[in-house]
């Protein structure tokens, strides 16, 4: 998908935690749940992902206020 996003000049996002495991979707525990919520708090207020959310953030704004004027900037986010 970045690749793609690439060769037509669209911006890429992807937010996700590196985990040192696959989590099953169905949790077990609360304390693994608690775990994998602390490591996805602790991923998304590094500072290089802060700086990632302030440009997807600057580039919606621009988006809306060209859709006023009927213009399109293609954007794609994966989380």
């Amino acid at each position: 998908m970045k690749i793609a996003c690439h060769r037509y000049n669209t911006p890429y996002f992807r937010f996700y935690p590196a985990l040192d495991e696959t989590v099953r979707m169905n949790i077990g525990t609360e304390s693994d749940l608690n775990q994998l919520i602390e490591l996805t708090t602790d991923y998304m207020n590094t500072d290089s992902v802060q700086a990632d959310i302030n440009k997807l953030a600057e580039l919606i704004k621009h988006r809306v206020n060209e859709q006023e004027t009927e213009c399109y900037l293609p954007l794609e986010v994966v989380i």
